[in-house]
């Protein structure tokens, strides 16, 4: 066993030992050195803990304001469905990409004499008596994005040609444009 000075001097300090409760001897320095390591672990581990909840907290709050953007996203949808649906007046919505049609509502049904299950999915290339027509209206669209109350001349089901009145607005959305068209028939005396 060894001895100590009970003088107390700075090389005296250094060299102690300390003993803790469960009876180890360990020198002061090393001690010291691990006590720190510990308390700077603690530390990190806590900082770290509260960086951790406030991370957790932050994506909390913006899976709920995107939850709460799709509850307004899907009410605003089934608003515009209901309208689309119950207008009197014809309407069809299509991909301005593509020219394929994604919805028509019951009066575009009555006044062209198709079956919806006919036309979605489907270029609206054949519903035009005048192709010449239907390329100027695109060329306008792209040009314009919005067109009104222009004449052409539709194919009705049956054969028969419709002349109508087509309004419509260009969508711009980045992956593709939704393109809404109007169509008045033309009545004699208008």
């Amino acid at each position: 066993r060894q001895r100590h000075l009970t003088i107390p001097c700075e090389m005296c300090i250094r060299d102690r030992l300390f003993v803790p409760a469960d009876g180890m001897q360990v020198g002061l320095r090393a001690w010291l050195t691990h006590s720190a390591i510990l308390t700077g672990t603690g530390v990190m581990l806590m900082y770290a803990m509260s960086m951790r909840r406030e991370l957790t907290s932050r994506v909390q709050q913006e899976l709920e304001r995107r939850r709460s953007a799709d509850a307004q996203r899907d009410l605003s949808l089934a608003r515009f469905g209901r309208i689309f649906q119950a207008s009197p007046v014809a309407l069809v919505a299509q991909s301005m990409r593509t020219g394929t049609i994604l919805d028509v509502n019951p009066a575009f049904v009555a006044l062209l004499g198709y079956q919806r299950e006919e036309l979605l999915g489907r270029t609206d290339v054949f519903l035009w008596q005048n192709p010449a027509e239907r390329q100027a209206r695109v060329e306008q669209l792209l040009m314009w994005r919005r067109v009104e109350r222009s004449f052409a001349t539709l194919h009705h089901a049956d054969g028969h040609a419709v002349p109508v009145h087509l309004t419509s607005e260009l969508e711009h959305h980045p992956q593709d444009r939704l393109l809404v068209t109007l169509i008045e028939p033309v009545t004699t005396g208008v």
